[in-house]
């Protein structure tokens, strides 16, 4: 199994973001799992859950998170995202990499410490799209998409669970941030 923790835009702003990544048929992310911005990636979590009982004492008194979807920017040209601004979500990631606690060179492996960049994925080639088709989907986000988010306040955290290599993620537990 394979875990991460995320967070989820409300509705609907979620149904707006999953619609647009639907309309490319070709782009597999919403076969992956929900819009999401990830904060703890898959890194350090191991299949008998024990990490769980850690994480909800570790965000308990953390509180919401003002977040703005903040313009649009890609990894190396072949992953289309959006831009994440919130001052509180690299703490946030902080606490979940220090309470999981995977080793420097999975950290690494997954970007994170120094490296952790809040984003939410549109699309990309490593989940089926052109080159061509991920620019097409550039120039509709800018023009469709970006007007029509909204920023908003997030008062818990996703854990998404992957039962065997090739399935979606699911939603394994919801844990607010009091």
């Amino acid at each position: 199994m394979r875990f991460f923790i995320g967070i989820v835009p409300p509705s609907p702003t979620l149904e707006k973001i999953a619609d647009f990544q639907k309309s490319s048929s070709s782009n597999r992310v919403p076969f992956w799992t929900e819009p999401h911005i990830t904060v703890k990636a898959q890194s350090g979590f191991t299949d008998n859950k024990k990490w769980l009982e850690k994480v909800e004492p570790a965000v308990k008194n953390f509180g919401s998170i003002d977040i703005a979807l903040d313009g649009l920017d890609t990894f190396d040209q072949g992953v289309l995202f959006l831009k994440v601004k919130s001052e509180k979500i690299s703490a946030l990631h902080d606490i979940l990499l220090e309470t999981i606690d995977p080793s420097l060179e999975d950290r690494k492996k997954y970007f994170e410490l120094e490296s952790y960049n809040p984003h939410l994925t549109l699309g990309g080639i490593d989940f089926g799209m052109s080159k061509k088709e991920l620019d097409t989907m550039q120039v509709k986000a800018e023009k469709i998409l970006l007007p029509v988010l909204q920023d908003f306040s997030a008062d818990f955290i996703r854990i998404y669970m992957q039962e065997k290599p090739g399935a979606p993620y699911k939603k394994l537990i919801d844990i607010i941030l009091k």
